[in-house]
């Protein structure tokens, strides 16, 4: 019987095993590599083991447990180097050639493109080079938190793994399509530096950016004086100001903090310290919002 092993994070993973499993069943399923992802609240890993666990799926721990599979092994949202890239096949988040490398989906919505979009690819010794299998994508429209792009794609990586599958047990041979370097573009990984608001943009601008960096990511921060905040949920809100103060807080709204941006101002609907006491509402306007 044709098997595959899988290497699986976040909900991406999840919803691919489930896909799998209630196609194809458990037998299918050599086993499973499960990792961890530490920038994320939920990294789905404790998900996706109680899955293998009720279905008595092998959970991998090392390579050495790949010594006699010789089938086809599909990485999920994996970050993590994987050395032998012999009948392995990704699954990324983007249109390859654009967007190679990291976190291509808040980079997409902070740019906002209008289309998501998945690759299958074969590995390869550079990340994200490889031949070209399938893609599939769908049109988006703003605004979309960064939670619901994630399930779209979710969607259309469990599509693209289940026709591989099948192609591969009907022994139809998959398509290679070689990439056009010249129209590659990169995507660059984030870290928690990356997460602060940056007042000077528009206030378009930063309401997408708060869009695309919410849960299950880390979220948009900022800072009142010494103290972190967390900014789920603002909405534009149209301003003229005769000199910009990008971070100060023009006038409330119903308590709502109206802050000035690099063009027009953004009303702050939702927003926590990172102790867990809510902002809102603030008694004062005479607040500054930092880097």
């Amino acid at each position: 019987m044709k098997q595959i092993v899988l290497y699986l994070m976040n909900k991406k993973g999840k919803n691919v095993i489930e896909s799998i499993l209630s196609t194809f069943g458990a037998d299918i399923v050599y086993g499973v590599y499960v990792g961890r992802d530490e920038n994320v609240k939920d990294d789905y890993s404790y998900k996706i083991k109680t899955i293998c666990v009720e279905h008595s799926i092998r959970i991998l721990n090392n390579s050495k447990h790949l010594r006699d599979f010789h089938g086809l092994r599909f990485a999920i949202g994996w970050r993590k180097m994987i050395h032998d890239t012999i009948n392995l096949i990704i699954l990324h988040d983007s249109l390859l050639p654009k967007y190679r490398g990291f976190s291509p989906i808040p980079n997409m919505l902070i740019k906002e493109e209008s289309l998501l979009g998945v690759t299958a690819l074969y590995a390869s010794d550079e990340y994200d080079t490889g031949d070209i299998i399938y893609q599939s994508s769908v049109n988006i429209s703003y605004p979309i938190k960064i939670e619901d792009a994630i399930n779209i794609v979710a969607k259309l990586y469990s599509e693209l793994i289940l026709k591989i599958i099948k192609d591969y047990i009907n022994e139809i041979p998959l398509p290679r399509v070689s990439q056009n370097d010249s129209s590659a573009t990169y995507s660059v990984w984030r870290d928690q530096d990356d997460y602060y608001i940056d007042w000077s943009k528009s206030a378009s601008y930063i309401c997408r950016f708060i869009d695309s960096v919410g849960y299950p990511y880390l979220g948009a921060m900022t800072t009142i004086g010494e103290k972190k905040l967390i900014i789920e949920d603002a909405e534009v809100y149209p301003i003229r100001v005769e000199i910009v103060s990008p971070g100060k807080v023009i006038k409330l709204k119903d308590s709502m903090p109206i802050v000035l941006c690099g063009e027009n101002a953004v009303m702050i609907k939702k927003a926590y310290y990172d102790t867990g006491e809510n902002l809102l509402p603030l008694k004062s306007f005479r607040t500054r919002f930092g880097p």
